[in-house]
């Protein structure tokens, strides 16, 4: 029998046992690199040219931690130049080979084939949209991409045309050498294909028209800045309303717009090569209330392009310091809605602003976003017009209006760090936004008839 005496210095042990296990007590095992990763991980080089690289070094747990890559070149294909995680390399001689960054024994690699200008070949014209329903007298931008036969966007110069006798193209301004876009104008009910061919390439978008006013709005954009695209890549938007369409058969397509530079996604998520131009690359209450009540060619677009529109600002107009700001923001969005009113074809989905980070606000700001929140969902601003409604995306990512000291900031859950006060939302806040506001554009672009 073990004597009483004996029980305390083996409790002891056992808590210093327990508190030196797992890293020293902390519970979580230090980071350690696992993952090298190198951007773009394969592609295509033209002798005599140069391009970046980035290399970004991963954990155990997934999460980005610094290094400080080694670079070479394997095979006889150029010459690196290493600045810290990034690295030029220069194309001097045809073959393939692979650029690597190694640290800490971990390497990663980006294969590279590097050819002659005279090498490449346009093999493969992709049509963005793929497909579209439309009504008798809509208006749909086409854009035909040319790739070669490596995958790489490539020159083309293809003649178009319409099949089906439900409209006519015409050419709108060139945006790249290796894109060509056609204004397609519906005009007559059918089935049919706007065809873009050069040499043996041949791209196609398949067309439904519909007669006009009929049938419902298919074609759903959202215009948006950073938090948006969190939404739409990490919340999977896309592959929800296509999952959708084949349950339902329906055929939703989805477009978004980011910054101006990024411009255009189309249904398949690949970017254009087509940008608005929204005036001043503003998407806040401001620069949202010149773009729908001002004639701007970016206003022009969306509207000839799309059915179901949908657009926010990003987190810094929730900053909402006093109430002389809320009433102007107010100010803004009724003088937005007397446009919405004269173009009852179409959809508009008005968002309230994302909430800010609890480090990077007040309650006074906060209060304030949710009280205009509050008011854009609110019979005050929707009631009597059926072709506007609200997607409250604050109320999506922020705390409850609950009386804590961080109600309507972003939820603790959804903050990309606790640490500092970086107000995007997380990959959690996206995965559970994204579809939310998926099935909301859908729901809403159902019940709506014009």
């Amino acid at each position: 029998m073990t004597p009483a005496r004996t029980w305390p210095a083996l409790g002891i042990a056992l808590l210093v046992a327990a508190l030196c296990g797992c890293g020293g007590g902390s519970g979580t095992p230090a980071a350690q690199l696992t993952t090298l990763v190198v951007t773009p991980d394969k592609c295509t080089m033209d002798v005599g040219t140069d391009r970046q690289f980035v290399a970004k070094g991963y954990d155990q747990r997934g999460n980005q931690i610094s290094i400080a890559p080694i670079w070479s070149v394997e095979g006889n294909i150029g010459t690196a130049t290493p600045a810290a995680t990034t690295c030029s390399l220069h194309a001097s001689a045809q073959g393939t080979g692979k650029l690597v960054a190694t640290h800490a024994g971990i390497r990663g690699e980006a294969d590279v084939t590097v050819v002659g200008p005279e090498d490449r070949q346009l093999t493969n014209i992709t049509m963005q949209p793929p497909s579209a329903t439309l009504h008798v007298g809509d208006t749909l931008d086409i854009a035909a991409l040319g790739f070669d036969q490596y995958g790489d966007p490539c020159d083309l110069d293809p003649v178009w045309s319409v099949t089906g006798g439900i409209g006519a193209v015409a050419p709108t301004v060139l945006t790249a050498a290796t894109s060509s876009t056609h204004r397609f104008t519906a005009g007559a009910q059918g089935d049919g294909y706007v065809r873009a061919v050069d040499g043996s390439a041949v791209g196609q978008t398949s067309i439904q028209v519909l007669p006009a006013g009929t049938g419902p709005l298919t074609n759903l954009f959202f215009l948006h800045h950073s938090t948006g695209d969190g939404i739409v890549t990490e919340g999977n938007m896309r592959a929800q309303i296509t999952s959708y369409n084949a349950g339902n058969g329906t055929s939703f397509t989805f477009w978004d717009h980011g910054y101006n530079y990024e411009g255009l996604r189309g249904p398949s998520g690949g970017r254009t090569g087509t940008s608005y131009n929204i005036p001043g690359d503003n998407t806040d209450p401001d620069g949202l209330h010149t773009l729908w009540t001002t004639a701007n060619a970016a206003r022009t677009s969306i509207m000839g392009n799309h059915q179901v529109i949908a657009f926010k600002s990003c987190f810094p107009a929730s900053a909402i310091p006093d109430a002389a700001t809320l009433n102007q923001y107010k100010q803004w969005y009724l003088q937005m809605r007397d446009y919405f009113d004269a173009h009852p074809e179409r959809l508009f989905i008005v968002m309230s602003t994302p909430p800010l980070h609890r480090l990077s606000t007040d309650v006074v700001e906060a209060d304030n976003a949710r009280a205009f929140a509050d008011w854009l969902k609110s019979p005050q601003y929707l009631s009597g017009h059926p072709n506007i409604t609200c997607f409250d995306l604050l109320d999506a990512l922020a705390k409850p209006d609950d009386g804590s000291a961080t109600r309507n900031m972003l939820r603790y859950d959804y903050e990309m760090s606790h640490g500092d006060g970086d107000s995007h939302p997380n990959a959690l806040a996206n995965e559970t936004v994204g579809p939310a506001f998926a099935a909301f554009l859908i729901q809403a672009a159902t019940a709506y008839s014009p």
